[in-house]
């Protein structure tokens, strides 16, 4: 009998072997399944009975299970996550053309994406901005990736906020259903690179609203879906950012580590400057929050003289572009942060200049950047004048970044309120605020946690 190959094992035997492998007892399994799960602050009732349930059965564990699991069996998530679905679709049924599978056992499978499959369009957008397309192709473009554009083309000019829910809504009730063999699909691994870029896209709307948390949630599922789908500038689009999102919560020893790991990735091919470029200025904006200003120099530089690589004809379907206007944006935050404030008010107005008016985030948060450094120029006035064409710019935006933001410029501005055009552009903000927030208290109640 020809040997089996291990990608081919259900989950159970995966297990076994695995465990044996390592000389681990069913009860050790467990046991390291409970440390991994303690180590993020969390619990698992993980026992030498429940991991004998999955050698037995081939049982699938909820996701943070599986995920515990793979690290007490020193195997990839990914693979995990591979042989959970192979498993799924071998118990599928076959009829009249279509592979069928029990609603219970696609409910826990699609669990895998941290999205319910109940196929209702969340109350924020039940009128919908617009309807996603449905798989197939459009314009020679796969189904997946023309609504994936379209999604992104909206997203920057009216945020994140506004299109969470439809993107989510598009993965459990278009891709989900097809990642997970409920219905036919011819597109194998494209499949899952679908269901990767639309989960990190996800990740970066919630970020947007502010909800770091489960961005972070959404990106790691992200990462192990693209390790399936076997694309390495998807991979490393994702952990461009995972690095983005550290570097926000306040770690850059993390965000630097992320930006390599991304590096190492892209590295195994095929090219794409932009990509290498984007990763650069993450890990110099890295440099910058160590106040390591060479490093972060050699590294802007680097990123801008990679970014005038001619770009290869193998550039990823499901990666968005990194150009100059984007460049300058990360420079303007790197030097601000070094206190470079003639090169950051440069890089500032350089988004500007390259950033059209349709894409609003893009320029308000160049903008800010802007503001942040006249005002420690002292340049109050103009400060408070960039601020309100800010407001005026983003009163369709549903971003909570932004608003964040001008709170920030709200609080540096606050002790210079006798001046006029300070007091000015504060009683404007100081009304618009309560009225965008509403917005956001609403995005708060529909999402998960």
């Amino acid at each position: 009998m020809a040997h089996e190959r291990p990608e081919s094992l259900p989950l159970g035997r995966l297990v076994v072997e695995q465990r044996r492998r390592l000389s681990l007892s069913q009860s050790d399994v467990a046991r390291r399944v409970r440390n991994a799960a303690k180590a993020e602050g969390r619990q698992s009732g993980a026992t030498k009975q429940w991991v004998s349930e999955i050698e037995r059965t081939g049982r699938i564990p909820h996701p943070d299970g599986l995920r515990w699991l793979a690290v007490a069996i020193e195997v990839p998530i990914e693979r995990l996550v591979a042989t959970a679905d192979q498993q799924i679709r071998a118990r599928s049924v076959p009829r009249d053309g279509q592979q069928l599978t029990s609603e219970r056992t696609l409910h826990g499978a699609a669990r895998l994406l941290p999205f319910p499959m109940n196929g209702q369009l969340p109350p924020m957008l039940a009128g919908g901005l617009f309807t996603p397309i449905k798989n197939g192709e459009v314009n020679g473009v796969s189904g997946d990736a023309a609504a994936m554009n379209a999604f992104r083309a909206a997203d920057r000019q009216v945020g994140g906020a506004h299109l969470y829910a439809t993107v989510v809504h598009y993965l459990q009730s278009q891709v989900a259903p097809r990642l997970f063999g409920a219905t036919a699909d011819d597109d194998g691994p494209l499949t899952f690179c679908a269901a990767a870029a639309l989960t990190d896209m996800a990740g970066w709307m919630a970020h947007d609203a502010d909800r770091n948390v489960l961005a972070q949630h959404h990106f790691q599922h992200a990462l192990a879906l693209a390790g399936i789908g076997e694309d390495s500038q998807l991979r490393a689009h994702v952990l461009a950012g995972m690095s983005h999102l550290a570097l926000h919560v306040g770690h850059p020893d993390e965000a630097m580590e992320l930006a390599g790991f991304g590096t190492a990735k892209l590295r195994e091919g095929p090219a794409n400057p932009e990509l290498a470029a984007r990763l650069m200025a993450l890990e110099a904006r890295a440099h910058a929050a160590r106040g390591e200003s060479a490093a972060c120099a050699r590294l802007l530089l680097q990123a801008e003289q990679t970014l005038d690589t001619v770009l290869p004809a193998e550039r990823s379907t499901w990666i968005s572009r990194f150009d100059e206007g984007s460049l300058a944006g990360e420079a303007a935050r790197s030097l601000r942060q070094l206190g470079q404030l003639a090169r950051a008010r440069q890089q500032a107005e350089r988004v500007l200049t390259l950033r059209p008016v349709d894409r609003a985030r893009s320029r308000a948060f160049g903008q800010l950047v802007l503001a942040r450094v006249l005002i420690e120029e002292r340049d109050l006035d103009e400060a408070s004048e960039v601020g309100r064409d800010v407001l005026d710019s983003t009163q369709a935006l549903g971003s909570l970044l932004v608003l964040r933001q001008l709170q920030r410029l709200r609080d540096l501005l606050a002790a210079n309120r006798s001046a006029p055009p300070v007091a000015e552009f504060l009683e404007y903000l100081d009304e618009e605020l309560p009225r965008r927030m509403v917005l956001y208290r609403s995005f708060s109640a529909d999402q998960p946690s």
